[in-house]
């Protein structure tokens, strides 16, 4: 395997910068508009399609991959640039958060719960499901 040479690092990183900014300019919409149409649902089907694409993206074979060449690398960081931005711009556990302190301080003890659980549990359900399905798809592919 060759490294990049210092103009091709600075490149990669430049796009690696371009590819985060992109998935962050299509995920914030996104989670926009499920807050807009389904009220606070929305941050909860926002934070699990989120923590699916996450586990998706882990359970693909990029892991497995021998690199031979540092482009194959480069267009890998790319994609891993890409998918962390839209799932980092689509994702908001500050607001979840938010939401959970004003409950507390109100002393609704059981919504702050429900709240975590609900963000928590499916998040974590989602993440699963997306690693298998990645496998899955990485071993049907071949």
């Amino acid at each position: 395997m060759t490294a990049p040479s210092p103009a091709e690092a600075v490149l990669y990183s430049a796009l690696g910068l371009a590819a985060l900014a992109l998935g962050g300019a299509l995920g914030a919409p996104l989670r926009l508009v499920l807050e807009r149409h389904l009220s606070r649902r929305g941050l909860l089907v926002a934070n699990t399609l989120a923590a699916l694409v996450l586990g998706l993206s882990m359970g693909l074979p990029t892991a497995n991959l021998l690199v031979e060449r540092h482009l194959l690398g480069a267009a890998m960081l790319l994609g891993a640039a890409l998918v962390s931005g839209f799932c980092l711009a689509l994702g908001t556990w500050s607001t979840v958060a938010g939401w959970t302190a004003d409950a507390v301080l109100a002393s609704r003890w059981g919504e702050a719960a429900r709240t975590w659980a609900a963000h928590l549990g499916l998040g974590l359900a989602a993440v699963i499901g997306g690693w298998g399905a990645g496998h899955a798809l990485s071993a049907a592919l071949g």
